[in-house]
Formats: C-alpha cells, sequence, structure tokens
C-alpha cells in the first residue's frame, strides 16, 4: 500500500511551534505500523482549513490526480487537519475516491463501514461548528 501525509497548521505560532513535526512524526508511526510506504508528504504552514483553496492541499490533490492507480491512501493526523468545513471535507473526500486514494486519520476511526462513515460525518460536522464558534467569540 503507498499512500502520501497531508499536514496543516493554521497558525504562525504552531508554525513556530512542534505541531507541524509532531503530526508529521505521528502520520509516519502510523503509515509504518499500518504497512503504508510514504510517497510524499505535504505540509501547510499558517493556512486556515476554511476553504480548500490551499497551496499545499492543492499540489497533494494533483499528486494525487497525476498518480491515480499508484496512491491507496491519503493520511492526515485529524480529520480538522483536512477541513473545517463539512461541504469541503466530502467534496474533496470525493475527489480522492475518484482517484482510488482512501483518507485515513492517525487519531480518528474513519474508513468505509456505517459506523465510520458516521463517526466521519460527525467529525467534519464537529471542525465546521468549532470554526463557526471561533467566528463568533472574535
Amino acid at each position: 500500500m503507498k499512500g502520501i501525509i497531508y499536514t496543516r497548521v493554521s497558525s504562525d505560532e504552531q508554525v513556530k511551534g512542534t505541531s507541524l513535526e509532531d503530526q508529521k512524526a505521528r502520520c509516519k508511526k502510523y503509515c509504518a505500523e499500518n504497512g503504508i510506504e510514504v510517497l510524499d508528504t505535504f505540509e501547510e504552514k499558517g493556512a486556515s482549513a476554511k476553504t480548500t483553496d490551499r497551496k499545499m492541499l492543492v499540489e497533494a490533490m494533483e499528486y494525487c490526480r497525476k498518480n491515480k492507480g499508484k496512491i491507496d491512501t491519503f493520511v492526515v493526523w485529524k480529520v480538522d487537519r483536512f477541513a473545517r468545513n463539512a461541504e469541503d471535507h466530502f467534496a474533496v473526500r470525493k475527489i480522492l475516491m475518484d482517484y482510488g486514494v482512501t483518507l485515513r486519520s492517525v487519531t480518528e476511526p474513519i474508513g468505509h463501514n456505517p459506523a465510520e462513515k458516521l463517526f466521519e460525518t460527525m467529525l467534519a460536522g464537529f471542525a465546521e461548528f468549532d470554526n463557526e464558534i471561533r467566528k463568533i467569540r472574535c
């Protein structure tokens, strides 16, 4: 099995901290434990996941498109690193599926069975909810 890793932080403070390195290390460990050969890593520094218009996400998606049939897995540390909007989450996930790529979260049990699908839907919704609450507070 072959895959790529996508990591993201949304603020300069997180970029200066250890969050990206920690995400990458945990994703690599997950891949090693699950027999996933990492072909590439895409690191998003200081980009909000409010939209899909993120340089490294676009590059990761393009990489999957160009390597259709050669990549099985798109690994993220958490669903909210992938998207903070449920509609975007499922739109991008559908594109990945069309390329034959499965989204996997290191920390959350998402997948194709009914319980995993329900949990993923809730996680995508909670990520959007958290984002909306932050907007109200600011």
